[in-house]
Protein backbone atom coordinates (compact mmCIF):
# COMPACT_ATOMS: atom_id res chain seq x y z
CA UNK A 1 0.00 0.00 0.00
CA UNK A 2 1.42 3.31 -1.24
CA UNK A 3 -0.47 5.55 1.23
CA UNK A 4 0.47 6.14 4.64
CA UNK A 5 -1.82 5.92 7.94
CA UNK A 6 -2.05 9.30 9.57
CA UNK A 7 -2.62 8.75 13.41
CA UNK A 8 -3.98 10.68 16.22
CA UNK A 9 -2.10 10.84 19.18
CA UNK A 10 -4.98 12.14 21.65
CA UNK A 11 -3.97 13.31 25.43
CA UNK A 12 -5.72 15.69 27.69
CA UNK A 13 -2.24 16.19 29.22
CA UNK A 14 1.43 17.32 28.96
CA UNK A 15 2.31 17.16 32.45
CA UNK A 16 5.68 15.59 32.68
CA UNK A 17 4.11 11.58 33.49
CA UNK A 18 4.44 7.85 32.38
CA UNK A 19 1.61 8.44 28.79
CA UNK A 20 2.80 11.48 28.42
CA UNK A 21 6.22 10.48 27.88
CA UNK A 22 5.08 7.20 26.02
CA UNK A 23 3.00 9.85 23.59
CA UNK A 24 6.00 10.83 23.00
CA UNK A 25 8.41 8.27 22.26
CA UNK A 26 5.57 6.32 20.12
CA UNK A 27 5.57 9.73 18.17
CA UNK A 28 9.36 9.09 17.37
CA UNK A 29 9.93 5.68 17.04
CA UNK A 30 6.76 4.94 14.70
CA UNK A 31 7.56 3.93 10.76
CA UNK A 32 7.70 7.28 8.98
CA UNK A 33 7.26 5.07 6.09
CA UNK A 34 4.12 3.44 6.70
CA UNK A 35 2.30 5.63 9.43
CA UNK A 36 1.96 9.80 9.65
CA UNK A 37 2.00 10.61 13.52
CA UNK A 38 -0.35 13.71 14.79
CA UNK A 39 -0.11 14.66 18.18
CA UNK A 40 -3.01 16.88 19.85
CA UNK A 41 -3.06 17.78 23.26
CA UNK A 42 -5.44 19.98 25.27
CA UNK A 43 -6.51 21.07 28.47
CA UNK A 44 -4.54 23.99 31.22
CA UNK A 45 -0.71 24.42 30.72
CA UNK A 46 1.51 23.24 33.74
CA UNK A 47 4.77 24.98 34.55
CA UNK A 48 6.37 21.32 34.79
CA UNK A 49 4.91 19.94 31.65
CA UNK A 50 6.61 18.27 28.37
CA UNK A 51 5.52 21.49 26.03
CA UNK A 52 9.00 22.13 25.08
CA UNK A 53 9.39 18.41 23.79
CA UNK A 54 6.34 18.19 21.90
CA UNK A 55 6.88 21.64 20.23
CA UNK A 56 10.23 19.97 19.17
CA UNK A 57 8.50 17.23 17.81
CA UNK A 58 9.53 16.85 13.67
CA UNK A 59 5.74 15.62 13.71
CA UNK A 60 2.62 18.00 13.49
CA UNK A 61 1.77 18.97 17.14
CA UNK A 62 -1.40 20.75 17.87
CA UNK A 63 -2.64 22.35 21.02
CA UNK A 64 -5.80 23.59 21.91
CA UNK A 65 -5.98 25.30 25.15
CA UNK A 66 -8.79 24.70 27.39
CA UNK A 67 -10.00 25.20 30.70
CA UNK A 68 -13.32 22.96 30.56
CA UNK A 69 -13.55 19.14 29.89
CA UNK A 70 -17.37 19.78 28.99
CA UNK A 71 -16.00 22.69 26.49
CA UNK A 72 -18.13 22.35 23.13
CA UNK A 73 -15.01 24.45 22.02
CA UNK A 74 -12.34 21.56 22.76
CA UNK A 75 -14.77 18.65 21.13
CA UNK A 76 -15.17 21.19 17.84
CA UNK A 77 -11.23 22.24 17.28
CA UNK A 78 -10.10 18.35 17.77
CA UNK A 79 -12.90 17.07 15.92
CA UNK A 80 -12.44 19.82 12.83
CA UNK A 81 -8.18 19.07 13.26
CA UNK A 82 -9.38 15.12 12.39
CA UNK A 83 -11.58 16.06 9.54
CA UNK A 84 -8.81 18.90 7.91
CA UNK A 85 -6.14 16.58 8.22
CA UNK A 86 -7.97 13.17 7.08
CA UNK A 87 -6.94 11.49 10.41
CA UNK A 88 -7.29 7.72 9.71
CA UNK A 89 -7.20 6.79 13.66
CA UNK A 90 -7.06 8.40 16.94
CA UNK A 91 -5.23 6.97 19.67
CA UNK A 92 -5.97 8.19 23.17
CA UNK A 93 -4.12 8.40 26.46
CA UNK A 94 -5.52 9.33 29.91
CA UNK A 95 -9.08 10.11 31.06
CA UNK A 96 -10.33 13.05 29.47
CA UNK A 97 -8.85 12.36 26.03
CA UNK A 98 -10.19 8.24 26.15
CA UNK A 99 -14.38 9.66 26.31
CA UNK A 100 -13.47 12.57 24.14
CA UNK A 101 -11.89 10.94 21.78
CA UNK A 102 -14.17 7.89 21.30
CA UNK A 103 -17.58 10.13 21.16
CA UNK A 104 -15.50 12.36 18.52
CA UNK A 105 -14.37 8.97 16.60
CA UNK A 106 -17.88 7.51 16.71
CA UNK A 107 -19.15 10.79 15.33
CA UNK A 108 -16.38 11.14 12.42
CA UNK A 109 -16.45 7.16 12.03
CA UNK A 110 -12.99 6.63 12.86
CA UNK A 111 -11.96 3.91 14.58
CA UNK A 112 -10.35 4.59 17.69
CA UNK A 113 -7.54 3.36 20.59
CA UNK A 114 -7.41 3.78 23.64
CA UNK A 115 -4.23 2.71 26.01
CA UNK A 116 -5.45 2.27 29.64
CA UNK A 117 -2.31 3.31 31.68
CA UNK A 118 -3.87 2.21 35.11
CA UNK A 119 -5.65 0.22 36.49
CA UNK A 120 -9.60 0.41 37.75
CA UNK A 121 -8.84 1.33 40.84
CA UNK A 122 -7.51 4.89 39.67
CA UNK A 123 -11.02 5.77 38.34
CA UNK A 124 -12.59 5.52 41.82
CA UNK A 125 -10.93 9.10 42.43
CA UNK A 126 -12.63 10.84 39.79
CA UNK A 127 -16.03 12.51 39.90
CA UNK A 128 -19.05 10.23 39.45
CA UNK A 129 -19.57 11.63 35.96
CA UNK A 130 -16.43 11.03 34.63
CA UNK A 131 -15.76 7.61 35.95
CA UNK A 132 -19.43 6.59 34.18
CA UNK A 133 -18.17 8.22 30.97
CA UNK A 134 -14.87 6.49 31.08
CA UNK A 135 -16.57 3.39 31.31
CA UNK A 136 -19.39 3.51 29.05
CA UNK A 137 -16.63 4.75 26.54
CA UNK A 138 -14.56 1.85 26.64
CA UNK A 139 -17.55 -0.38 27.18
CA UNK A 140 -19.33 0.40 24.27
CA UNK A 141 -17.88 3.04 21.77
CA UNK A 142 -13.93 2.58 21.50
CA UNK A 143 -12.78 0.43 18.76
CA UNK A 144 -10.03 -1.04 20.50
CA UNK A 145 -8.61 -1.32 24.47
CA UNK A 146 -4.83 -1.43 25.15
CA UNK A 147 -3.78 -1.99 28.93
CA UNK A 148 0.16 -1.67 30.00
CA UNK A 149 0.14 -5.01 31.63
CA UNK A 150 -2.21 -8.49 31.54
CA UNK A 151 -3.12 -8.29 35.16
CA UNK A 152 -4.46 -5.28 34.31
CA UNK A 153 -6.04 -6.35 31.45
CA UNK A 154 -7.72 -9.10 33.96
CA UNK A 155 -9.07 -6.17 35.99
CA UNK A 156 -10.93 -4.71 33.23
CA UNK A 157 -12.19 -7.20 31.80
CA UNK A 158 -13.78 -8.37 35.34
CA UNK A 159 -14.69 -4.62 36.59
CA UNK A 160 -15.79 -2.87 33.32
CA UNK A 161 -16.96 -6.18 31.85
CA UNK A 162 -15.01 -5.43 28.74
CA UNK A 163 -14.82 -8.44 26.25
CA UNK A 164 -11.97 -10.70 25.51
CA UNK A 165 -11.27 -9.58 22.20
CA UNK A 166 -11.96 -5.83 22.67
CA UNK A 167 -8.74 -5.45 24.55
CA UNK A 168 -5.28 -6.59 24.54
CA UNK A 169 -2.14 -6.24 26.58
CA UNK A 170 1.29 -4.28 25.28
CA UNK A 171 3.50 -3.43 27.67
CA UNK A 172 5.31 0.39 27.98
CA UNK A 173 8.64 0.70 26.55
CA UNK A 174 11.75 2.96 27.22
CA UNK A 175 14.38 4.36 24.71
CA UNK A 176 16.92 2.27 26.96
CA UNK A 177 20.30 3.69 25.11
CA UNK A 178 21.40 6.07 27.39
CA UNK A 179 20.43 4.06 30.40
CA UNK A 180 22.35 1.05 29.37
CA UNK A 181 25.46 2.83 29.22
CA UNK A 182 25.06 3.47 32.83
CA UNK A 183 28.11 1.23 35.02
CA UNK A 184 26.61 -1.57 37.00
CA UNK A 185 28.17 0.17 39.75
CA UNK A 186 28.85 3.53 41.39
CA UNK A 187 32.21 4.25 42.43
CA UNK A 188 31.64 4.44 46.16
CA UNK A 189 29.29 1.42 46.55
CA UNK A 190 31.08 -0.48 49.03
CA UNK A 191 28.63 -1.11 51.89
CA UNK A 192 25.32 0.05 53.38
CA UNK A 193 27.07 3.34 54.54
CA UNK A 194 26.12 7.04 52.78
CA UNK A 195 24.06 5.60 49.92
CA UNK A 196 21.73 7.20 48.00
CA UNK A 197 18.04 5.87 47.91
CA UNK A 198 16.18 7.96 44.78
CA UNK A 199 12.53 8.12 44.22
CA UNK A 200 11.03 9.35 40.79
CA UNK A 201 7.83 10.20 40.69
CA UNK A 202 4.95 12.71 40.71
CA UNK A 203 4.39 14.10 44.07
CA UNK A 204 0.82 12.68 44.19
CA UNK A 205 -1.34 10.70 46.59
CA UNK A 206 -1.05 8.06 44.02
CA UNK A 207 2.75 7.64 44.45
CA UNK A 208 2.54 7.89 48.72
CA UNK A 209 5.62 9.64 48.98
CA UNK A 210 4.54 10.15 52.38
CA UNK A 211 4.81 6.18 52.75
CA UNK A 212 8.47 6.58 51.97
CA UNK A 213 9.18 9.35 54.27
CA UNK A 214 7.59 7.25 56.96
CA UNK A 215 10.06 3.94 55.76
CA UNK A 216 13.22 6.87 55.27
CA UNK A 217 12.78 7.94 59.26
CA UNK A 218 13.60 3.74 59.95
CA UNK A 219 15.95 3.48 57.85
CA UNK A 220 17.49 6.65 59.38
CA UNK A 221 17.65 5.32 62.50
CA UNK A 222 19.58 2.20 61.80
CA UNK A 223 22.19 4.08 58.48
CA UNK A 224 22.60 7.71 59.59
CA UNK A 225 24.23 8.62 56.73
CA UNK A 226 21.63 7.53 53.60
CA UNK A 227 20.16 10.45 51.37
CA UNK A 228 17.11 10.31 50.10
CA UNK A 229 16.40 11.59 46.60
CA UNK A 230 12.58 12.76 45.94
CA UNK A 231 12.39 13.47 42.24
CA UNK A 232 9.36 15.11 41.00
CA UNK A 233 6.67 18.21 41.05
CA UNK A 234 3.16 17.53 42.34
CA UNK A 235 0.52 19.11 44.40
CA UNK A 236 1.86 17.19 47.60
CA UNK A 237 5.01 18.79 47.22
CA UNK A 238 4.37 21.42 50.11
CA UNK A 239 2.61 18.64 52.59
CA UNK A 240 5.80 15.83 51.95
CA UNK A 241 8.51 19.16 52.82
CA UNK A 242 6.32 19.72 56.34
CA UNK A 243 6.31 16.01 56.44
CA UNK A 244 9.95 15.44 56.30
CA UNK A 245 10.75 18.55 58.70
CA UNK A 246 8.08 16.96 61.40
CA UNK A 247 9.85 13.25 61.05
CA UNK A 248 13.25 14.80 61.66
CA UNK A 249 14.89 13.75 58.65
CA UNK A 250 14.75 17.16 56.46
CA UNK A 251 18.18 16.95 56.59
CA UNK A 252 18.52 13.65 54.88
CA UNK A 253 15.74 14.09 51.89
CA UNK A 254 16.06 16.11 49.04
CA UNK A 255 13.70 17.35 46.99
CA UNK A 256 15.40 18.02 43.83
CA UNK A 257 11.27 18.88 41.78
CA UNK A 258 11.20 18.07 37.99
CA UNK A 259 15.13 16.71 36.51
CA UNK A 260 15.15 16.00 32.80
CA UNK A 261 18.85 14.71 33.68
CA UNK A 262 17.46 11.12 35.21
CA UNK A 263 20.13 9.02 33.71
CA UNK A 264 22.68 11.05 35.17
CA UNK A 265 20.45 11.36 38.68
CA UNK A 266 20.39 7.34 38.44
CA UNK A 267 24.06 7.24 37.54
CA UNK A 268 24.90 8.62 41.34
CA UNK A 269 22.40 6.45 43.13
CA UNK A 270 22.78 3.15 44.50
CA UNK A 271 18.78 2.08 45.03
CA UNK A 272 15.50 3.32 43.20
CA UNK A 273 12.39 2.92 45.28
CA UNK A 274 8.43 3.41 44.40
CA UNK A 275 5.96 3.40 47.39
CA UNK A 276 2.69 3.91 44.94
CA UNK A 277 -0.41 2.92 46.23
CA UNK A 278 -2.07 2.05 43.03
CA UNK A 279 0.33 1.67 39.23
CA UNK A 280 0.09 1.14 35.42
CA UNK A 281 3.27 -0.11 34.54
CA UNK A 282 6.04 2.61 35.53
CA UNK A 283 8.21 3.73 33.27
CA UNK A 284 10.01 5.19 35.96
CA UNK A 285 10.87 1.71 37.31
CA UNK A 286 11.82 0.54 33.56
CA UNK A 287 14.42 3.17 33.29
CA UNK A 288 15.90 2.50 37.03
CA UNK A 289 16.22 -1.64 35.94
CA UNK A 290 18.07 -0.27 32.55
CA UNK A 291 20.32 1.78 35.02
CA UNK A 292 21.25 -1.42 36.70
CA UNK A 293 20.14 0.17 40.08
CA UNK A 294 18.69 -2.05 43.02
CA UNK A 295 14.65 -1.63 43.15
CA UNK A 296 12.43 -1.70 45.82
CA UNK A 297 8.55 -1.37 44.46
CA UNK A 298 5.15 -2.01 45.61
CA UNK A 299 2.95 -4.73 44.56
CA UNK A 300 0.38 -2.66 42.53
CA UNK A 301 -0.64 -2.85 39.11
CA UNK A 302 1.14 -4.46 36.33
CA UNK A 303 4.66 -4.71 39.01
CA UNK A 304 4.98 -8.47 39.04
CA UNK A 305 5.38 -8.61 35.14
CA UNK A 306 8.35 -6.34 35.16
CA UNK A 307 9.89 -7.26 38.46
CA UNK A 308 10.17 -11.26 39.45
CA UNK A 309 10.08 -11.10 43.16
CA UNK A 310 14.18 -11.76 44.54
CA UNK A 311 14.95 -11.77 40.82
CA UNK A 312 14.81 -8.57 39.12
CA UNK A 313 14.19 -6.81 43.01
CA UNK A 314 12.36 -6.65 45.70
CA UNK A 315 8.33 -5.83 46.06
CA UNK A 316 6.85 -4.70 49.17
CA UNK A 317 2.85 -4.44 50.05
CA UNK A 318 1.38 -0.94 49.17
CA UNK A 319 1.42 1.30 52.52
CA UNK A 320 3.48 -1.33 54.78
CA UNK A 321 6.37 1.31 55.95
CA UNK A 322 8.32 -1.30 58.00
CA UNK A 323 8.44 -3.67 55.28
CA UNK A 324 9.52 -0.95 52.68
CA UNK A 325 11.93 0.04 55.61
CA UNK A 326 13.14 -3.59 55.93
CA UNK A 327 13.63 -4.06 52.11
CA UNK A 328 15.33 -0.98 51.56
CA UNK A 329 17.63 -2.00 54.63
CA UNK A 330 18.04 -5.25 53.40
CA UNK A 331 19.69 -3.90 49.46
CA UNK A 332 21.51 -1.34 51.58
CA UNK A 333 23.60 -4.23 53.38
CA UNK A 334 24.20 -6.52 50.60
CA UNK A 335 25.94 -5.12 47.95
CA UNK A 336 26.43 -8.78 46.16
CA UNK A 337 22.62 -9.25 46.06
CA UNK A 338 21.77 -5.55 44.77
CA UNK A 339 24.29 -6.25 42.20
CA UNK A 340 23.06 -9.42 40.90
CA UNK A 341 19.55 -7.84 41.00
CA UNK A 342 20.26 -5.18 38.88
CA UNK A 343 21.89 -7.63 36.77
CA UNK A 344 19.04 -9.20 35.81
CA UNK A 345 16.76 -6.72 36.11
CA UNK A 346 18.82 -4.48 33.28
CA UNK A 347 18.24 -8.15 31.15
CA UNK A 348 14.96 -8.27 31.47
CA UNK A 349 14.14 -4.68 30.58
CA UNK A 350 16.11 -4.88 27.68
CA UNK A 351 14.48 -7.75 26.31
CA UNK A 352 10.78 -7.09 26.78
CA UNK A 353 10.28 -3.19 27.49
CA UNK A 354 12.05 -1.40 24.95
CA UNK A 355 10.45 1.19 22.99
CA UNK A 356 11.60 -0.62 19.45
CA UNK A 357 9.43 -3.45 20.81
CA UNK A 358 6.49 -1.47 22.53
CA UNK A 359 6.21 0.18 18.79
CA UNK A 360 6.09 -2.56 16.72
CA UNK A 361 2.79 -4.07 18.59
CA UNK A 362 1.22 -0.73 18.91
CA UNK A 363 1.92 -0.47 14.67
CA UNK A 364 0.74 -4.21 14.14
CA UNK A 365 -2.40 -3.20 16.65
CA UNK A 366 -3.23 0.20 14.19
CA UNK A 367 -3.15 -2.07 11.08
CA UNK A 368 -5.28 -4.43 12.42
CA UNK A 369 -7.75 -1.94 13.59
CA UNK A 370 -7.54 -0.03 10.23
CA UNK A 371 -8.08 -3.30 7.98
CA UNK A 372 -11.18 -4.13 10.30
CA UNK A 373 -12.50 -0.85 9.94
CA UNK A 374 -12.56 -0.91 6.17
CA UNK A 375 -14.48 -4.17 6.53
Amino acid sequence: MDQRYKIMQLTGSLAIGGAEKLILSLAEHIDPEKFEVHVCAFGKPKANSYMQEFQNLKQPFHYIPSNSFYSPMTYLSIARYVRDNKIDLIHTHLIFADIIGSVLGKLLKVPVVTTLHNEPNSYRKRRLDRRWLARVSAERITTHLVTVANFIRDQFMIYWKIPDGKVSCIYNGVDLDEFLHIPEQIENDTNEAGLTIVNVASLTAQKAQHILLEAAKLVLSEQPDTRFLIVGKGDLEESLKAKALALGISENVVFTGVRRDIPEILSQSHIFVLSSLWEGLPLSAIEAMAAARGVVVTDVGGIRELIEPNKHGLVVQPGDVKELANALLMLMRNQSLRISYAKFARENVRTLFNIELTTRQYQELYLTVLDSALV
